[in-house]
Parts: C-alpha cells; structure tokens; sequence
C-alpha cells in the first residue's frame, strides 16, 4: 500500500485495502511526503490521520503541497518533540533536487507561528535567487559576498552545528549565491578556512553533487558556467564528510581540480560522469 502511495494509485490502494492491507498510516506519510494529495486525502478517508511528526517527511522533500494540506488537517508545525524549528532546520538541507513548486512551500509557515529571522541571506529555488527582507550586502555586491556556513544554515533555524548534517555535495562554506545554485543544481569565488580548506569554485559543485545523488543527471549548469568562463584548471583543497552512507569519516583532497575532485572522491555515488566527461 505504501508504494502504492508513492505513486499515487487509489484504486490499487483501495483494493489492497480490501484484501486486508494495515500500512495505513505508512502510507498517508508517503503520501503526503510525495504531494500525492489525492491519495493522502483517500487514506485520510480510511481513517489514517497525521503522525506525531507529520512535516518532516514534505519538509525533507520540499513537497508545499504536502505541508499545506497537514495544516489543513491541523497537524502542529513541530516535530514529535514539540521543537517548532526542526521543520524548518529540514527544510532547509538539499536531500533531494528541489521540486519547481516549492517556492509556496515557506509563505505558509508565518501563519502558523513560526518566525523566521531576516539574516538568512538566499533562497535558490526553480533558477531564481530571492534576497530575503533585509539580508542587503553592505560591504560587498551580493552576487560576489562569500557566505559562511552559519549564514547559509543558520542555527536561528534550528539548524546543527555539526556541518556534515548539511548534506549538501561540495562543501558551501564560504561559497556565493553561485555555488548554492551548484548545489541545487540550478539554471568563483569563495574563503579560504584557517586550515587552508576551501577555494574551490561553483563547477566544484556541479561534479561532486546531491541532485545527482538523488537521480538529477543533468549538465546544464555545468555547461552554463564553462560557457561563461568558469575556469577547469582552478585548484582547490577540499574536505568532506558524508553523512547517513557508509563510511562517514572526513576526506580530504588536496590542490585537485574539479576533475581531480571528481576523479578522487571516495564515494562515485556522488559523481556526476557526464561532468567529467564535458572536464575531461
């Protein structure tokens, strides 16, 4: 019934449903997980009702029409602990390309009493970078700032300290509006840290990526850089720590190009082929 759901099949979950099948509530997760709106109102019908954590499941996907409808069912904008910003803090990691509707998926949110603070400084949602309300560069053009980790996932948000539960491909720290674009793969400059980590350019995101990870296979934006200009002989050093897959030690990779990075990363998983190939 689950899968059933995933996909968005009524009829084969009502006759599952017939036959005896008790992942009801499994399946209106999915359901609302996936924006299969039709269907989580289906198993609502058969008396499945919103989880303790109804959210975090469309907040993990960027799925608004998923959260819209838990808030018209009245589900509480919090997680099973009662903490109203870890929905938000999910929001707000890239574990899936970002679908094109989810710029309706954050306007909802102040109506239920959350408050979001004005230093966040990007939204990088369908090819478009929205500033939001009082995030103006004073000291630098926004489209050049270099943005620390903290700006991009800032903790106001519920967001961790540790950065690995970022789970972005290439590190952002001290990247710009361009490597958040890279990451979310989205139609060069960046800080250096103490250790003399970082340097690496927005084509740096677009080998080593999360939309690929999760099935996004495109070169475009890697083509768009190249075409106007981004350089394929920039060298950075680079470290990263994959989380939630085998084997989440730190890797380092030092004065490596974004070929080399891709060629050297531990977990190909994350690599995008067809990139190395337009490098290559």
């Amino acid at each position: 019934m689950s899968y059933a759901a995933n996909l968005g099949r009524v009829r084969i979950i009502a006759m599952l449903r017939a036959l005896g099948a008790q992942d009801l509530q499994k399946a209106f997760d999915r359901a609302c997980l996936q924006g299969r709106i039709e269907t989580a109102r289906a198993l609502f019908a058969m008396g499945a009702r919103p989880a303790p954590d109804p959210l975090m499941g469309p907040c993990e996907t960027h799925t608004p029409s998923g959260l819209a409808f838990l808030f018209e069912l009245g589900a509480p904008p919090t997680d099973a602990h009662g903490d109203r910003l870890a929905p938000v803090a999910m929001c707000c990691r890239p574990t899936r390309a970002i679908p094109k509707a989810s710029t309706a998926a954050w306007p909802s949110w102040p109506n239920k009493g959350s408050s979001f603070p004005t230093r966040r400084p990007w939204r990088c949602i369908a090819g478009v970078l929205i500033c939001w309300k009082g995030s103006c560069c004073t000291t630098a053009p926004l489209l050049d700032r270099p943005f620390a980790h903290e700006d991009i996932y800032p903790s106001s948000l519920g967001c961790s300290d540790d950065h690995s539960l970022a789970l972005h491909g290439t590190p952002l720290a001290g990247g710009t509006l361009l490597h958040l674009c890279a990451d979310s793969d989205e139609v060069d400059m960046a800080a250096i840290d103490g250790g003399g980590f970082g340097g690496h350019t927005a084509l740096f995101g677009c080998v080593v990526s999360q939309p690929y990870r999760n099935g996004n296979k495109s070169t475009a934006l890697a083509r768009l850089l190249i075409e106007y200009g981004a350089r394929t002989d920039v060298r950075a050093n680079v470290r990263k720590r994959p989380r939630f897959v085998d084997g989440e030690s730190m890797h380092e990779c030092r004065d490596v190009t974004p070929l080399a990075w891709g060629r050297a990363f531990h977990d190909q998983a994350w690599v995008n082929p067809a990139v190395l190939e337009l490098l290559g």
